[in-house]
């Protein structure tokens, strides 16, 4: 008989694992605000600041952590994320001048930000108001959240596929860094906790059921890497998809053929190879990854983290806490911590384990990286 291993009063495991599933259960047992409440709340903020109007214009979107997704941002190809029950909501109406308001609370640099999206978003002046559960610290998964719920209020006669366009240009021309179309295309998905395999050419999802026994946690660091870091990191990658392309092969890692890899890469040359070397290595394991949730190969998939970890931390170089986390949680791996990654711009610790395991990994997460306690999300 199956059993699953975090309700309450199961006992098959040792006594010494009961204190990490009762903190599991209630880290699941928080109330989670539905993107519906979050709508309405919304309108209800527009309201009170701005008096009554014509009917308000609503959407919401949720977040989203990348686990091997962070090559979207530079190249076209597949990704794997997932998204997080937490979620921004909005509401919009036609005004004589454009004007955004917010809860208490949500951070300066959102509010900014909200700003100047509506200003790119809409055709004409409007009075918008927001809500959200996201914490600031999530950085990349807030701005693609409320950029994408924006576009879908604000643009209400457009497709999904055209919210999601509108909205990575202005989040780009706003923060002047390329955005993730990954993180973008996973805001609508109606499946929080569920991996998404994304493809970034045409925003495509595919929902991929995880097998059971593993759980997901998230600690968030607010510690991003600089605009200019990011940009030139960007200028390396078109150079090496110049290179290929040069040499007559795809400068996408979705279209190259296996069997020509090596020639591609020679192709790049030695200073833009490690840099080619990534993104189509990056591309693979985020296919391999979905592979091996099909076949509820828990083991490989966390190998698979891990590996894209060290991938990112040889292209980037990790932080010194970026790094006492991961090997915090390299060391749980007999307690059955399964892998783990650094995520995104933001540079959320993300981590896969068995149930049991998940509290005490994210609690020396969270110690290694110096974050606050209320920067520990469950999956």
């Amino acid at each position: 008989m199956d059993h699953d291993l975090v309700a309450p009063g199961w006992t098959g495991l040792p006594p010494f694992s009961q204190p990490f599933l009762h903190a599991l259960n209630r880290m699941r047992a928080r109330e989670t605000v539905r993107p519906a409440q979050l709508e309405a709340h919304a309108e209800c903020l527009l309201d009170a600041a701005c008096g009554p109007g014509a009917a308000a214009r609503t959407a919401s979107a949720h977040a989203a952590v990348g686990l091997i997704a962070e090559h979207a941002r530079y190249v076209d190809g597949f990704a794997l994320v997932l998204p997080l029950p937490r979620a921004t909501g909005v509401a919009a109406r036609p005004a004589a001048v454009s004007r955004v308001v917010s809860e208490a609370g949500v951070a300066e640099r959102t509010v900014v930000l909200a700003r100047g999206l509506v200003a790119r978003l809409a055709p004409e002046p409007v009075e918008v108001a927001f809500a959200t559960t996201i914490p600031a610290a999530l950085e990349d998964a807030s701005e693609a959240a409320l950029a994408v719920a924006l576009a879908a209020a604000l643009r209400p006669g457009e497709a999904p596929a055209d919210h999601l366009a509108a909205a990575r240009a202005a989040l780009e021309a706003e923060t002047g860094v390329p955005a993730n179309p990954a993180d973008l295309a996973a805001a609508l998905s109606e499946r929080p906790g569920t991996v998404l395999l994304v493809d970034t050419r045409t925003y495509e999802t595919r929902p991929l059921d995880a097998p059971s026994g593993i759980a997901w946690g998230v600690v968030a660091t607010g510690a991003g890497a600089s605009p200019a870091r990011v940009r030139a990191l960007a200028r390396w990658a078109e150079r090496a998809r110049a290179a290929m392309a040069a040499a007559g092969f795809s400068p996408s890692p979705r279209d190259l053929d296996p069997s020509d890899l090596a020639r591609a890469l020679d192709a790049a040359g030695p200073k833009l190879r490690p840099t080619m070397e990534y993104l189509v290595h990056e591309n693979r394991r985020a296919q391999r990854f979905a592979i091996a949730l099909r076949r509820g190969d828990a083991q490989m998939m966390g190998a698979l983290l891990s590996m894209s970890a060290r991938a990112r931390h040889a292209r980037e170089s990790l932080t010194p806490a970026e790094r006492r986390a991961l090997d915090a949680l390299d060391a749980r791996s007999l307690e059955g911590v399964l892998g783990a990654t650094v995520s995104g711009l933001a540079r959320q610790a993300v981590v896969l384990a068995r149930p049991a395991a998940l509290p005490g990994a994210l609690e020396a997460a969270r110690d290694a990286l110096g974050a606050p306690d209320d920067a520990v999300l469950m999956a």
